[in-house]
């Protein structure tokens, strides 16, 4: 898919954040995120493995979620919740993950979005 100037334009203004645009031919929608921001999801953290099959070894696991907050339940309608950056900040967290989805937390559901934001 070849991007419209308007579209380069969104995906530069902004920044970090993912930006949903349509391929004007197929019609098909894309989420897109600068490489950079993409290279920075791929954060790793070494774990050495204290018993089982593995252990003795030291495994490096990827996009490791160190905590859960669920903000509120979504009806469709516009809305905004905030949490402090405080509340998720800390040394061994490098960014945060908004996720958008069906269901319950006993039944989760379809993905409907997503948004991720760099904390260094």
């Amino acid at each position: 898919m070849t991007m419209t100037p308007e579209q380069k334009k969104a995906v530069d203004q902004a920044g970090d954040a993912p930006v949903v645009v349509e391929d004007p031919e197929t019609h098909e929608s894309y989420v897109i995120v600068k490489e950079e921001t993409y290279r920075r999801l791929a954060k790793a953290v070494e774990v050495e493995i204290g018993r089982g099959e593995n252990r003795g070894r030291t495994l490096t696991y990827h996009n490791v979620v160190r905590s859960w907050v669920k903000l509120g339940d979504w009806n469709g309608a516009q809305a905004t919740w905030s949490v402090p950056v405080s509340q998720i900040q800390s040394d061994d967290v490098d960014a945060a993950a908004v996720i958008l989805q069906e269901g319950s937390h006993d039944k989760p559901g379809v993905v409907l979005g997503a948004a991720y934001l760099p904390l260094r």
